[in-house]
């Protein structure tokens, strides 16, 4: 981490998201300085998005899916049941429906409950199994070679429950 990334972090914010948008055959660049936005327009990025508040993250989460929808890419949101209901609230507060047929193969959005008992492995996120459930649905989110942004709690949810 460089100096400058260093003092941009807030020293009692929470590091609750992980963020990540590529293609294949890309090479992911990774920041954990905080950001106005969670993308920036390159092909491929990973980023941690530090923050204060859930109004902070899911106005930018909101953002984040939005911008991704409107230019064709598809989204896996994989959230707290929390994060998820605002979250709706806000993408239909914009005219969007997440539930609408139109956004089944391009939006998916599931509680970090539903995936961390599939992946963990005595305690553990298993690689394995984590290549198989969370890449499974990268993939399809993928279709027929549209880009695909990613937003995940669980290394979050994992931090809280002391893991």
């Amino acid at each position: 981490m460089h100096a400058e990334e260093a003092e941009q972090r807030p020293a009692a914010g929470n590091a609750r998201a992980y963020v990540s948008r590529s293609r294949a055959g890309s090479r992911a660049r990774h920041s954990a300085a905080p950001r106005a936005a969670l993308h920036d327009g390159a092909t491929s990025e990973h980023v941690v998005q530090f923050y204060e508040s859930d109004e902070f993250l899911v106005a930018r989460l909101s953002q984040f899916v939005q911008e991704g929808l409107q230019v064709a890419e598809a989204c896996v949101v994989i959230a707290t049941p929390a994060h998820l209901a605002h979250l709706t609230q806000r993408l239909q507060a914009a005219g969007m429906d997440p539930q609408a047929d139109s956004l089944r193969d391009v939006y998916a959005a599931v509680e970090t409950g539903a995936v961390l008992p599939r992946i963990m492995n005595d305690g553990m996120p298993d690689a394995d199994r984590f290549a198989r459930i969370v890449g499974g649905m990268i993939g399809q989110a993928a279709g027929s070679g549209r880009g695909v942004r990613v937003f995940g709690e669980m290394v979050a949810e994992l931090w809280d429950e002391g893991n």
